[in-house]
């Protein structure tokens, strides 16, 4: 229930949040926003139409200093140059992480494929009317541009994203973990009311009976459809994608493939430094264990992180 509690109520990290806020000054302190980015109005149009309405909130680059430093990392929000050069040196590196994919042609093997765009840039959203970080996309339902956005769950009644991912795996991981438990208490009785036979276990009252099938029974069922979600997530964590990115990944994986080309993902550290990335550095054990600390540094991975230089698989 903690996991779930915070889930719910925590902000994942809407445009209109003070972490959303905090990650645009500090990028145009570093250079990857114009500073009349601060004076533009993001308020959602109901229409979803570009309202390019601004005000001037008179900031200015001293006021603006002491954010260099914000966060319990003191991490400094790499600049556009520094990116391109990173994403530049990722793309030209004979090398790449075991889980890129290349056709077995020797014509392919010299060739990759050009992202269209640095997946660390900037850009602007039209329906919120604002600056568009890495990885954030726009909720339909919410109306609202989301960072790290993975889905919105109506069992949570809120978004799934950068703030409160971490809830929402551990609430799976846990309610699974229930549930194999459940089903292990309840199976040997389970199996001696439906067989007739004691299997070492003492005379099961009638009474009782008809509690220990119903609980055996729901559990499975739970657990059957909690393991094809929880499984899931944690794929896409240790793979360095979200729900979207792996359909968008997917999309350009096939269209590589169509062009004899290579893609990878340039959010995959490698599965460590991965789930480090959602889960924290801490040992693996503390990292699953309830809490309710912030998650630490970009909803992007930090460019001090490269990726695991590794063969190429080939299919």
């Amino acid at each position: 229930m903690f996991n779930y509690f915070y889930c719910v109520t925590t902000n994942p990290g809407t445009h209109d949040s003070e972490a959303f806020k905090r990650l645009v000054e500090q990028a145009v302190v570093a250079g990857d926003l114009p500073p009349d980015t601060l004076n533009i109005d993001s308020g959602i149009d109901d229409d979803g139409n570009d309202d390019n309405s601004t005000k001037n909130l008179g900031v200015n680059d001293s006021d603006m200093q002491p954010l260099l430093n914000n966060g319990s990392n003191n991490v400094v929000m790499p600049s556009n140059e520094i990116r391109n050069r990173v994403a530049n040196d990722i793309n030209t590196t004979p090398s790449y992480s075991l889980r890129s994919k290349i056709i077995n042609t020797e014509d392919a093997r010299n060739k990759k494929d050009e992202p269209t765009e640095n997946p660390y840039a900037w850009g602007h959203c039209k329906k919120s009317n604002g600056p568009k970080p890495p990885r954030a996309h726009y909720d339909r339902v919410t109306r609202k541009l989301v960072l790290k956005m993975d889905h919105y769950c109506p069992w949570m009644f809120n978004v799934v994203g950068w703030r409160n991912y971490r809830y929402f795996f551990l609430f799976l991981l846990w309610l699974w973990v229930g549930t194999i438990f459940a089903i292990l208490m309840t199976l040997f009785p389970f199996l001696a009311i439906t067989k007739h036979k004691s299997y070492g276990l003492p005379v099961i009252p009638s009474a009782h009976r008809s509690n220990i099938s119903l609980m055996f029974i729901i559990c499975v069922s739970i657990a059957i459809a909690i393991s094809f979600l929880f499984f899931w997530h944690v794929y896409l964590t240790l793979s360095g994608q979200t729900t979207i990115e792996f359909y968008i990944n997917k999309s350009s994986h096939n269209r590589a493939l169509a062009h004899g080309k290579l893609f990878f993902n340039p959010y995959d550290l490698g599965y460590k430094k991965n789930w480090q990335h959602v889960m924290g550095s801490s040992n693996f054990f503390i990292s699953i264990l309830p809490s309710n600390r912030e998650p630490v540094g970009f909803p992007w991975p930090n460019l001090k992180f490269k990726p695991t230089s590794k063969n190429v698989e080939k299919v």
